[in-house]
């Protein structure tokens, strides 16, 4: 399958899993419509796909159940993200943030829905065994949660305990960035039926770790370089908001030869297993060159 149509798949999942109506709050409702299909790359959900599809073509629709919820979960974070009290941003995808369009209120709602709703699509999947669910749903918790994202999203913002050096740097990036790209590759795995004990999952957390942190130092780089009218987001926003970025404490040039170096890494990985060929590696590439 081609990126393009694994990504459809992915679109038509996500319109199945939110709601249509609500008893509640239609501005709920649209809300949560708003903050994720109003376009993305749909990246961490092709990376499940591309990496079950890497293990055998059978794995794709089980693949695509977890792909929704990883992209579900992604979703929740940047409309927090956005929020006045955490990077206070009016444009995501180049259309109004959750928040400016619906108001604070909403957007926190809709956030924590789209997060429940992450692991409603885990455990109500028809396709998956329990295992899969369990394993599924303890990794999502663990990698989103305060072990994972969330506590990566704490120390960015903690202006008291800013990264002193590069190590540290990676520690941080690695937590709010690196565990959900760890997430999707093992999402994948777990497709495939991979055992938690195997050696693979060692492979796609050292994968997932690595892309993780290019990414990030990419999205650090994009940030710096170029306009809202090309990325769809504030200009400068780490920069203006006191944040320490890859290029902020390397440079621009030391951050595009660590970008090199990663990705090499990475195609190591890849040649391990002879995955060079596949839509994985192709998916690996569109996360890392987004610049030129």
């Amino acid at each position: 399958m081609t990126s393009d149509e694994v990504r459809q798949a992915i679109e038509r999942a996500l319109k199945d899993a939110l709601p249509t109506r609500s008893e509640h709050s239609d501005a709920l409702v649209d809300a949560l419509a708003w903050s994720v299909l109003g376009g993305g790359k749909r990246l961490r959900g092709i990376l499940v796909c591309a990496t079950a599809l890497a293990f055998g073509e059978s794995n794709l629709n089980r693949a695509i159940d977890l792909a929704s919820s990883i992209e579900l979960m992604h979703a929740y974070s940047l409309v927090h993200d956005d929020l006045p009290a955490m990077d206070d941003a009016d444009l995501r995808r180049g259309q109004s943030s959750t928040h400016k369009k619906f108001g604070e209120a909403i957007a926190i709602l809709a956030g924590d829905a789209l997060q429940a709703l992450a692991f409603e699509v885990i455990v109500t999947s028809n396709l998956l065994s329990n295992s899969q669910k369990t394993s599924a749903t303890r990794m999502l918790a663990t990698r989103a949660g305060w072990q994972g994202m969330v506590g990566g999203q704490a120390w960015d913002i903690d202006s008291n305990r800013l990264p002193e050096n590069e190590r540290e740097l990676e520690i941080l990036q690695g937590a709010k960035t690196g565990e959900m790209f760890q997430a999707a590759i093992l999402f994948g795995l777990i497709a495939a039926d991979v055992e938690l004990n195997d050696e693979r999952m060692k492979w796609g957390k050292s994968l997932g770790a690595k892309l993780g942190r290019a990414f990030q130092m990419v999205d650090d780089l994009i940030d710096v370089m170029q306009t809202s009218s090309t990325t769809g987001k504030p200009e400068n926003q780490d920069q203006t908001a006191g944040k320490v970025t890859y290029p902020g404490f390397l440079g621009l040039s030391t951050t595009r030869e660590r970008i090199a170096i990663v990705k090499k890494e990475i195609t190591q990985l890849l040649r391990e297993d002879q995955l060079e060929e596949t839509l994985l590696a192709e998916t690996v590439d569109q996360c890392i060159d987004r610049i030129a």
